[in-house]
């Protein structure tokens, strides 16, 4: 019975001394997204707030997505993030794709009652799901679980010609926003009245990251070849455009296969630039165009972005 007593005595200094270790943290996450309706051509960026509920200062290693300083947080290891999409599970997510750079890892300080605002790429069109689509996530770390947030992503409004595969080539549609097309970069407009869209880079810029847009995913038949066109105007600039060939690989899309077409412009005027394009492997079920600048400071203009299929110039040819 004595030694009883001492048990009972003895067991709740024991809970007391393991909560009271050093290093176990106590940090509440608190998930949100911007708004309850995105479209497909809008990137979706979710912000993480850490508050330390702790009496103690704590410390918390946060791996983050290159450049460090856009405060954008890795998820997929140690930062992991629970996505149902139209109520099925999305196994693995993470948003770091490779060619991008590796991530890294910060150590941060928090005090008593500090909250620390970080934000999380949701780049849900590296997964095939199917628009419009319902999201559920929840972020989790350690023994630690956030609230959580739903949203849903609608396909573009926007719509492709008849002998075009992208969507708004001649940047003509749109309202508040411009379909067809992802931007990103503050010095990247649409300029709706001309109907062009407008790379503007100092030379930090141009020396460095250079500028870009990119096109929606548009599913195509491969093997196959393609005809690129391109009008656009340039102060100096180089162009490149990027014509990704894209697959399912391990339940995620991945670049299978790249064409590079360089346009160097002679003229501050406008011009025409024609490339053929070619994808050889079966497995290249989409096609997504990175429409990039640099080298030099000053404007670029685009006027008309066009790819299409032989096949489909054919058939055209055949109906006139």
């Amino acid at each position: 019975m004595k030694s009883l007593n001492n048990l009972s005595i003895f067991f709740p200094i024991l809970i007391f001394f393991i909560f009271s270790l050093p290093g176990r943290a106590e940090i509440k996450l608190l998930l949100e997204a911007a708004k309850k309706v995105y479209w497909e051509e809008e990137y979706v960026f979710l912000s993480l707030k850490l508050e330390n509920t702790a009496s103690e200062t704590e410390t918390v290693t946060l791996p983050y997505l290159q450049p460090r300083e856009r405060k954008c947080l890795f998820v997929g290891q140690d930062f992991t993030l629970r996505v149902t999409a139209n109520d099925q599970p999305l196994l693995a997510f993470t948003n770091h794709m490779p060619p991008e750079p590796r991530p890294g890892q910060l150590k941060v300080t928090l005090a008593p009652g500090e909250i620390l605002l970080w934000y999380i790429p949701f780049p849900y069109d590296y997964y095939p799901v199917n628009l419009p689509c319902s999201f559920r996530l929840r972020v989790i770390w350690r023994e630690n679980k956030s609230n959580e947030v739903s949203f849903q992503v609608l396909p573009s409004p926007g719509f492709a010609g008849q002998a075009n595969l992208l969507v708004n080539g001649d940047f003509s549609q749109g309202e508040t926003f411009l379909c067809g097309w992802k931007i990103d970069r503050p010095a990247v407009f649409w300029e709706k009245n001309q109907k062009v869209v407008h790379f503007l880079l100092d030379v930090p810029t141009a020396t460095g990251e250079g500028l870009w847009m990119y096109s929606l995913f548009r599913p195509i038949d491969c093997p196959g070849s393609f005809t690129l066109e391109i009008e656009a105007k340039s102060e100096g600039p180089e162009i490149i455009v990027f014509v990704e060939g894209w697959g399912v690989v391990s339940d995620r899309r991945r670049r299978i296969e790249r064409n590079e077409c360089f346009a160097h412009p002679q003229t501050n005027d406008w011009q025409n630039y024609h490339f053929q394009v070619v994808f050889t492997k079966a497995e290249v079920t989409w096609v997504r165009l990175r429409v990039f600048a640099y080298g030099k400071a000053g404007s670029v203009w685009f006027k008309k972005i066009v790819l299409n299929s032989k096949r489909n110039q054919a058939l055209s040819k055949e109906v006139e």
